[in-house]
């Protein structure tokens, strides 16, 4: 039986693990993936996996769009999946302009997508439909940082503080308090760890709120959900291996209801449309909660493909209009990193 032929576009395709994601993709024996590779510059690993490779400037820029409609109509680019948030955020804008010519951009509409990149209104939203959330104030000065870390408990207790619109650990100061927090709290690339309580190093002349909580715990989990219409949901659970996520060490894939029902409970109320990454922490007494959703796929979606759990696989495929199988989770089972596991098969 032939394959069918999908063309899909992939950008940020220099992320650490997104030519680990084509070489998966490579392997599906009922679609034959045309893989249209774009990054900010030349990366000579997804230049050389991808079927063609162009550079686009960033998602930031008034060029990125433009350019991306240029090569989706001399490509015949079917499914545009977008892997960095700023160019998740700027396509999610333009869906019906790509959908215009027989493009389908896997990101949710640009209001569900500016409502997720706020964890303080995403917060509020699911506390209002009933839903668990961490314990969190928000804040607007200096001042008021002082007085609600102090409410949290901290001296004695850990308390984070972190931008409510910042994202993957951008600009999260962890105020180190008496309960001995794990080694690993903070210690991510774009975290930073203070003692003693010292505010004048945050900024609110651009007018944005912070977010006050006190200190979540690990377990720490990544859960991939794809939400999209005429299509069954799926959501799968790993756990980490590395709290931090970066660099990423593995995985324990869950087979865990009650987080994948949560989960499923948070896309329903966001009206999330496309392949997203939750990221949830645990509280003490409520158990996983969630941290924030991310705009676009984990970074390491790779390595469920590693597992044969093919979520990139049947999203770029129900995004084109296919559908296809989906291998669901049994039991509890160790994820390597795809370079492990292909050095293992």
């Amino acid at each position: 039986m032939n394959a069918r032929p999908v063309r899909i576009g992939i950008t940020a395709s220099g992320g650490d693990m997104v030519p680990s994601a084509i070489l998966a993709l490579r392997k599906n024996e009922q679609l034959a993936f045309y893989i249209h590779a774009f990054n900010l510059g030349f990366h000579p690993v997804s230049a050389y996996l991808a079927d063609k490779f162009d550079i686009l400037p960033s998602g930031a820029s008034p060029n990125f769009v433009p350019q991306v409609i240029e090569h989706v109509k001399q490509n015949n680019i079917e499914v545009f999946l977008p892997w960095s948030d700023e160019e998740a955020l700027a396509l999610a804008a333009f869906r019906d302009d790509l959908s215009n010519i027989g493009c389908t951009v896997l990101a949710s509409p640009i209001d569900v997508m500016r409502t997720i990149t706020d964890k303080a209104k995403t917060y509020e939203i699911l506390k209002k439909a009933g839903l668990t959330v961490p314990e969190y104030t928000v804040v607007s000065s200096a001042e008021d940082i002082s007085h609600a870390v102090k409410a949290y408990g901290y001296p004695k207790r850990t308390v984070v503080v972190k931008p409510t619109t910042g994202r993957g650990g951008r600009g999260v100061k962890i105020f180190l308090g008496d309960d001995n927090p794990a080694e690993w709290l903070g210690c991510g690339r774009r975290e930073k760890r203070l003692s003693p309580l010292d505010v004048t190093d945050f900024d609110f002349q651009n007018g944005e709120p912070h977010l006050v909580m006190p200190c979540l715990h690990a377990p720490v989990y990544d859960v991939d959900v794809f939400r999209f219409e005429n299509t069954p949901f799926k959501c799968f659970v790993r756990e980490r291996l590395n709290p931090t996520g970066i660099p990423f060490n593995g995985n324990i894939l869950r087979k865990n209801t009650e987080i994948e029902e949560y989960a499923k409970n948070i896309a329903t109320v966001m009206n999330l449309q496309s392949l997203h990454d939750i990221d949830m922490m645990t509280d003490p007494k409520m158990g996983p909660v969630l941290l924030e959703i991310n705009p676009r796929p984990s970074g390491s979606l790779a390595g469920l493909s590693s597992a044969g759990h093919v979520l990139l696989d049947y999203a770029l495929a129900s995004a084109a209009g296919i559908h296809i199988d989906i291998k669901p989770v049994e039991r509890d089972v160790e994820i390597l990193t795809y370079t492990e596991s292909v050095a293992l098969s």
